[in-house]
């Protein structure tokens, strides 16, 4: 049971800072 919730949590974190990268890939030149 923890482990699904932790995995979860996990998956969003890792989700999250990708989006953050690809934003950051797209909005910069080049």
């Amino acid at each position: 049971m923890m482990r699904k919730i932790l995995r979860r949590i996990i998956k969003e974190i890792l989700w999250r800072q990708y989006l953050r990268d690809l934003k950051k890939w797209v909005l910069s030149p080049g």
